[in-house]
């Protein structure tokens, strides 16, 4: 992005407005005198200042499945985990298409404990044209899919009219 000017007093500094999801360099520079002249040199941050914020993870449980969606950051990709809690077995998902917030697992069992872990990833260029990849904190959330509940039945529902002209309705099972 375009360098940002921003004079402040001596050991304080903040970044009102930090890119998301890119990396940051900073370069701070000494004012000689109140003529306002710069230093020639600046201290500058050896490695990319890089703000990683988690994505946004739901897990709806089915019949034998989970629903998640899910939001990630501008900038980021998200990869999911499955952890079995009960054989502790950790499964990797396939990767989402481009632009895909929505995934149905469908390879889980009613009434078995599951937790899914997201994270929001981060590909970025350093100078020199390689490449780096930067992880943001883990969202869990646990789940448990389940049947859902049979239909009661058989049900009857009987209508009749009271001495007052209401009427009212009665439902058997």
């Amino acid at each position: 992005g375009q360098p940002r000017r921003t004079v402040h007093t001596p050991g304080a500094w903040e970044d009102q407005a930090p890119l998301v999801g890119q990396p940051m360099w900073y370069a701070v520079y000494t004012v000689r005198d109140v003529s306002g002249t710069l230093s020639k040199k600046a201290a500058t941050t050896s490695e990319p200042v890089l703000l990683a914020i988690e994505p946004q993870l739901t897990a709806r449980p089915g019949d034998n499945e989970v629903e998640l969606t899910w939001t990630v950051p501008e900038h980021a990709r998200v990869e999911i985990q499955r952890e079995d809690m009960s054989a502790g077995r950790l499964v990797r998902l396939p990767p989402p298409a481009d632009g895909a917030t929505r995934r149905t697992d469908s390879e889980v069992v009613n009434g078995q404990r599951y937790r899914y872990v997201a994270r929001a990833i981060y590909q970025y260029e350093v100078p020199g044209g390689s490449a780096a990849v930067r992880h943001s904190n883990a969202v869990t959330r646990d789940v448990i899919p389940m049947a859902p509940p049979k239909a009661p039945g058989p049900l009857r529902v009987r209508g009749y009219a009271t001495q007052f002209g209401l009427a009212l309705q009665r439902v058997e099972f």
